[in-house]
Formats: structure tokens, sequence, C-alpha cells
């Protein structure tokens, strides 16, 4: 096994652990309610709180756009200059910035008891999904093509 394919299975393997930490929010979460989840299919979508609904609602939306506009300027840096390190780089900053989207839904759950927390936890594990480690990404960049 060459250095480029450790480094890709070093890119996948930190990608799943990433992914799948998203549900220790949900066990976090369950955890400090005491058991309860507070789906309420009553309360609507904004309920009480539609400012922080709102404004939470956009910072993910922001969170998952910038995600993906630092890993492509990123893994264009890491081929340009034929540094497969900004490659990796790319992988752990759009993973970070979904993260916060978890996070929020988390805050939302704890701080605020909204019953539909749920959403930004999904958003924020489609986005991680979404950064899958592509081979043909760190291949460009490798000085060895």
């Amino acid at each position: 096994m060459n250095e480029l394919d450790q480094k890709y299975r070093t890119m996948v393997i930190l990608w799943a652990i990433l992914l799948f930490s998203q549900l220790l929010f949900v066990v976090v979460i369950y955890s400090a309610k005491g058991g309860e989840i507070l789906l309420d299919p009553e309360q609507s979508l904004l309920g009480d709180l539609s400012p922080i609904v709102v404004a939470a609602a956009m910072l993910a939306f922001t969170n998952l756009a910038i995600s993906f506009v630092l890993r492509k300027k990123m893994i264009e840096q890491g081929i340009g200059e034929q540094n497969p390190q900004y490659v990796q780089t790319a992988l752990i900053i759009g993973c970070a910035f979904c993260e916060v989207i978890s996070i929020i839904g988390l805050v939302l759950a704890l701080a605020f008891n909204y019953p539909y927390f749920y959403l930004w936890l999904i958003l924020g594990f489609i986005g991680i999904f979404l950064h899958f480690p592509r081979f043909k990404h760190l291949e460009a960049a490798s000085v060895n093509n």
C-alpha cells in the first residue's frame, strides 16, 4: 500500500468517525432530558421561538454553504500547489462546519426545548455525509501523479 492509499484510508476513517459522532448528539439530548425526547407534533414549526428558530435556520444553511465553498477552495489550492495536505484539511473544515449545524440543534433542544431540533441534526448529518472524501482529489493534489 502506497502513501496516497494510506492518506485516503485515513480520510475515510476520519469522515466515518465524524459522521457517526452525530449520533452522540441524540444520546446527549436523550440523556439530558431524562429519557424524554421533545417531539411534539402539536406545536408549529416556529412556535414561540420564531426569531431564534429563523436565526438558527439561517445560520445552519449558511454553515452548510460555507462548508462546501471552503472545501472546494482548499481542494483547488491543494491541486494547484500539489499538496495533498490541503485536501485532508478541506475534509476536516467542511465536516467541522456541518458539525456546527448539529450543535445548533443540540442547543435548540437543551436550552430552548425546541421539539424540531432533529431537523438540524439531520441537516448536519447530511452535510457531513456529502463531504465524503474523493480519491481523485487526493490523487490530483499528489506530486507523484
